[in-house]
């Protein structure tokens, strides 16, 4: 969907799991970019945040760009933050909440 929206400079990746950040690494590298930002798909940018993705390790995203000459910068808040997305989310609480109470009364 990212790519399809955003074209082909939009990459993603998770923490656990395929692609892995090597991966996507090796791959922004091979498209020849030398800057890229990190956006975490998390709802809060917690504790997977702060050391897989921008930890100081040797094997967070921060320094397995670096590695490669590619500068990472980061927006440092998960998405939970972005007004667009609580709307969203207490949307779907409603309709789930009206879901689970009509179910009761069935």
């Amino acid at each position: 969907m990212l790519k399809s929206t955003y074209g082909p400079s939009a990459f993603t990746g998770v923490v656990e799991g395929f692609p892995e950040a090597e991966d996507i690494v090796n791959t922004v590298k091979a498209s020849g970019f030398t800057r890229v930002k990190i956006v975490p798909l998390m709802l809060v940018a917690g504790v997977h945040y702060l050391e897989d993705l921008a930890g100081d390790d040797e094997d967070s995203w921060k320094n397995l760009f670096a590695t490669e000459g590619i500068e990472a910068t980061f927006i440092e808040r998960g998405i939970g933050y972005m007004p667009e997305i609580v709307r969203l989310f207490v949307r779907h609480l409603e309709e789930a909440m009206d879901m689970v109470l009509e179910s009761e009364t069935v």
